[in-house]
């Protein structure tokens, strides 16, 4: 994906075009790489950076320059998350398992709705993915 692809909004039903709630597919990816550090995995007892109060604090954030940075990083954390899982053994998995099904639903729904946005735009290749 571009940097463009990435900033690109779906226009909304309603009368704000668009809407204070609707994202580009860097606004959802942009947090992850901030709130879910490689070192810092909430699954291992550490602590990742203060949540911020607002979601304002981070998706508007996100811009094309950074886009290539923000898909290293969250591209390292998922290899992260994906590499402690692997290490585990059954002790420390009954430990994590709670935390790592939390996180796992919630990229999961992330993945969702970037997919979704990309099939709007039109730049959703089917023959590398979902169809």
């Amino acid at each position: 994906m571009t940097p463009e692809q990435a900033r690109w909004i779906p226009k909304s039903e309603g009368p704000k075009n668009p809407a204070p709630e609707d994202h580009s597919v860097g606004m959802i990816a942009y947090p992850s790489p901030v709130l879910e550090q490689p070192g810092a995995h909430p699954a291992e007892g550490e602590k990742a950076s203060a949540v911020p109060s607002d979601n304002n604090e981070t998706f508007n954030k996100f811009d094309a320059t950074s886009w290539p940075e923000t898909v290293k990083k969250l591209d390292e954390n998922l290899t992260a998350l994906e590499q402690l899982v692997e290490g585990a053994d059954d002790a420390k998995m009954a430990a994590i398992a709670d935390t790592i099904a939390h996180i796992s639903a919630h990229n999961a729904y992330h993945t969702g709705q970037i997919v979704m946005i990309r099939k709007l735009q039109g730049s959703w290749d089917p023959e590398k993915g979902v169809k």
